[in-house]
């Protein structure tokens, strides 16, 4: 492999690195929101049951006695009126913060798309660095090529899976520099 090649396949690496890193943070950002939802539920089957043990506890402690207060005061369809309207109105409220509990508020992160475009365009090298790998280069480039040795035959399976990797990074290269350059111009034509 020459020195350019080197140097290509180094670049590519480390692009393939940039992208790695970017779908690692979104799957970690989406898992944190999965786990938010899971305990917004898990606060909204609380007070569903907790609406239970009310309307349970409303049945068994004050139904008897308010019931029978209230037929021996206004007669009995009014008793049971009031006692089914109270029942009423404590399950409607608890039922009413259960579904504000299962919406929680939504969560605000980068999009997949954007962190694919920044680990795209972003520079692997550090400022601090560019003096080191700019003198690297020019080492490499500069230096005179090896002589190639004669290399003993690979088995045909070993080389074409080597150039089948090398073929589908250059290719999931080409189409994510492809999908940068698609949407650059969609959103300047948009601006």
């Amino acid at each position: 492999m020459s020195q350019s090649g080197a140097l290509l396949n180094f670049g590519l690496k480390l692009k393939i690195s940039q992208i790695k890193r970017a779908l690692r943070s979104y799957a970690h950002d989406r898992a944190a929101h999965t786990k938010s939802v899971v305990s917004s539920y898990m606060l909204a089957c609380a007070l569903y049951a907790a609406a239970g043990l009310f309307l349970l506890s409303t049945l068994f402690v004050g139904v008897f006695a308010l019931f029978r207060w209230i037929e021996l005061t206004y007669g009995q369809f009014e008793a049971f009126a009031a006692i089914g309207g109270l029942l009423l109105l404590l399950t409607a409220l608890c039922a009413l913060f259960a579904a504000f509990a299962l919406h929680p508020r939504p969560a605000r992160y980068p999009a997949l798309t954007k962190r694919l475009q920044t680990a795209i365009k972003s520079n692997p090298v550090q400022p601090s660095q560019i003096a080191a790998v700019r003198d690297t280069t020019a080492a490499i480039l500069v230096a005179p090529p090896t002589p190639h040795r004669r290399r003993r035959a690979r088995s045909f399976r070993q080389s074409s899976s080597d150039n089948g990797n090398l073929h589908a990074g250059l290719i999931l290269t080409a189409a994510l520099l492809g999908w940068a350059v698609v949407r650059r111009r969609g959103y300047r034509q948009d601006v």
